[in-house]
């Protein structure tokens, strides 16, 4: 359950990152791409604004298709919205990728701490769901060190590509993951939600009796 939670806070990681990017990174956009203070503006926007709109739904999405699977589906975003957005040959483009990482972020708000909670033990419960706060912080302070390494250079397509690193991760940390016990409970598969807590709490654990708790 400890790498389950390492793994689910990436997406805490991703949003701090992409959220602090930006603002290290825009001073140097605006020398090869000069641009209206509406359009630099709006551009900053995009990841709160696809954010908004993903968060919307994403509580709906992940009831019908799991948990595991969403953030299988953000991550991946988060790894192409970000090499977009490296590659960028207009502001367009930049705007559109950044909406789209957004879109990822929302998604992930939602899902990750409701990932780690239905998966952890009650007894460390909250302290797992808060490292999920802790790693958007630890992400705004690893863009502010990118902006740091890269920016005398002028590399901002350096630090957007970096982006893709953790979002790689991600995607293979939650292909060894179960989904979570008490999804699939509310879906009805009870024998897969066994096997599930069986996986998360090792083999001493009284599966039976944390079943019967989750259906409560």
């Amino acid at each position: 359950v400890y790498f389950l939670t390492a793994v689910a806070a990436i997406a805490g990681f991703l949003f701090g990152y992409d959220e602090g990017v930006i603002a290290v990174a825009l001073p140097l956009i605006e020398k090869d791409f000069p641009m209206t203070p509406f359009v630099s503006g709006f551009m900053t926007a995009a990841v709160p604004l696809g954010a908004l709109f993903a968060a919307c739904f994403a509580g709906r999405v992940t009831d019908r298709f799991g948990r595991r699977r969403v953030l299988m589906v953000a991550a991946a975003v988060f790894a192409a919205a970000a090499l977009i957005a490296a590659a960028m040959t207009a502001i367009w483009i930049l705007v559109v990728a950044r909406f789209v990482l957004g879109f990822a972020i929302g998604l992930a708000a939602v899902v990750a701490p409701l990932y780690i909670s239905e998966s952890s033990p009650r007894a460390i419960r909250g302290a797992l769901v808060a490292t999920y706060q802790l790693a958007i912080t630890f992400g705004i302070l690893v863009s502010y060190l990118a902006g740091l390494a890269f920016g005398s250079g002028g590399s901002w397509r350096m630090m957007f590509a970096l982006g893709a690193v953790p979002a790689g991760l991600f995607l293979v940390g939650l292909a060894f993951l179960p989904e979570s016990p008490r999804w699939l409970v509310l879906r009805g598969f009870s024998d897969a939600a066994k096997a599930s807590i069986r996986r998360l709490r090792g083999t001493g654990a009284d599966v039976d009796r944390e079943l019967g708790e989750i259906r409560s």
